[in-house]
This record gives structure tokens, sequence and C-alpha cells, in this order.
């Protein structure tokens, strides 16, 4: 069968966390493969960008638009489990689950409202994941394109991205909130915190920064490693600038996009 569209997969995926234990997502994974009898090749099937196979970047999706529904909490990396809101909703016994049910809920709506958020439902076409669906320029997607390109930017030869459960950490979930990516010097082992401005103030952006790190220096460096922060956005940033003299450890990026058109000769 085709590969379920994320919004096919979010009422799935909250029943599997309606038992109200956490639950690893790799495993949801491996639950949903089998209820929809995917196939190894269709398992396997990666997306355009050639990086993260179709089918787990569709669960992700679905576990995002939950969590930012206020359906499911973030337990820890990779760990989830269904909140109050959650199991309200399954007693009700819907037959389906999609953006536009999810508006029922007031944090949904924030979330959609947000910079940088979702500013549209991708339609009728829904087994497109939102990199399929949304566009680049409104840096929706900057983060997978970074890490689908990894080793061609300018972070690459220096950085390599940090993983767990043989995942990247990208939109990794603390008790403090969820940093884009997380990345390790590949001489030194220090930690990177990598932050993507998409449309937050500069302010904000530099003081979560400043908290992502130092959540990663108590909980995740060892004696000895240092944590380093990266911002990144599309434009330079006098605030983000002035703020660099003082805080210690930070580095600002500005990213440029361009493309060619190559006409086609007739064969």
């Amino acid at each position: 069968m085709a590969i379920p569209g994320f919004e096919t997969l979010m009422l799935p995926l909250l029943q599997i966390a309606g038992d109200g234990e956490e639950h690893l997502i790799a495993d949801a994974r491996e639950k949903l493969a089998s209820q929809f009898k995917l196939t190894e090749e269709e398992r396997r099937q990666l997306q355009p960008c050639g990086y993260a196979k179709l089918f787990d970047n569709r669960v992700n999706f679905a576990r995002f638009f939950l969590k930012n529904a206020g359906l499911l909490e973030a337990v820890s990396w990779g760990r989830f489990r269904i909140s109050q809101a959650g199991l309200d909703l399954l007693r009700e016994k819907p037959v389906a689950i999609d953006q536009n049910f999810l508006l029922r809920y007031p944090k949904f709506q924030e979330f959609k409202k947000r910079p940088g958020g979702p500013a549209e439902a991708p339609g009728s076409s829904e087994s497109a994941t939102l990199d399929e669906a949304f566009v680049f320029p409104l840096e929706k997607f900057l983060e997978e394109f970074l890490v689908s390109n990894w080793d061609k930017t300018a972070f690459g030869k220096s950085l390599a991205l940090y993983t767990e459960d043989d995942e990247p950490a990208t939109q990794y979930d603390t008790d403090v909130g969820t940093i884009d990516i997380l990345a390790r010097d590949r001489k030194t082992r220090d930690w990177v915190v990598i932050e993507l401005k998409k449309g937050k103030s500069s302010d904000a952006v530099v003081g979560q920064l400043l908290r992502y790190m130092g959540w990663v220096k108590k909980h995740k460096a060892a004696d000895g490693e240092d944590v380093r922060g990266i911002i990144v956005t599309s434009t330079p940033d006098d605030k983000i600038k002035y703020a660099m003299l003082v805080a210690q450890g930070i580095s600002f990026y500005t990213y440029k996009v361009s493309f060619d058109l190559v006409e086609e000769r007739p064969a």
C-alpha cells in the first residue's frame, strides 16, 4: 500500500500512546509500519533530499503536530507520552485527526500563528510531508536543508551532528525548550547548540540560545567539555552582533540561497 501521510498517522500514533506510558518514537514507527503493512522497501524509501526515510519523517511530523496541539508531551529526546487532553480526545473516539481538526485546540491555533510555524495546511495532498508542501524561503525547512546537506555546509568540516538511537538530534526536546540542532566538535568533542532565528526577535533568539547552552552544559557535557552556540538567520542583525560582544561562545551565520535555470533543448 502507499506510504500513509502524516495526517493519516496522527490518530494511530495517539492511540499507541493511549495506555498512558512513555513510548520511544522508534518503537512507535515499528508499530505503525506493521499496522499499515508497509514493506521493507517502503520502510527504506528516502525523501527526495536523500537523507531521511520518508515514513519515519511522516511519523515525526505526526508527533510534532500532536505535540503542538497539546495532545502529546515530550518526555526526553525520542520519548513521548499522551497528555490529559489526548486522553480526553480518545474517549471521544474520533475517526481521524488532521490539521483542521486540531484547530479546536487553542495551543495549536497559537502554534499556527507563530513566526516560522506552518501558515497553511498542505491541503488535498495529505500524503505530502511538510518539506514537500512548504517553501524554503520562509525558513520553515532551513533546518532540514542544513541537516540534509551537512557535509557541504560551513559546519560540516568541523562539526558532527549529535545522534541518539542513530538519529540526528534535530528538534531535540529538553525541559527548557526544543533545540533546533545539536552537534559536537569533531576534534575537541565540545557541544554546539545551533538555533535558527526563523522569525524570532533578536533578543528572543539570543536568550533562547543561552538557555539551551546552559541546559547542555548541565545535562550533557562531561568535565572539560565546553558548550558553544550558533545562530543562523537570513540577514545580518546588529542586535545579535552586540550580544556577541559579551556573550561568550556564540557565533552568528547568515545564509544565502541561489539557483540557476537551465534551458533544455528538444531531443
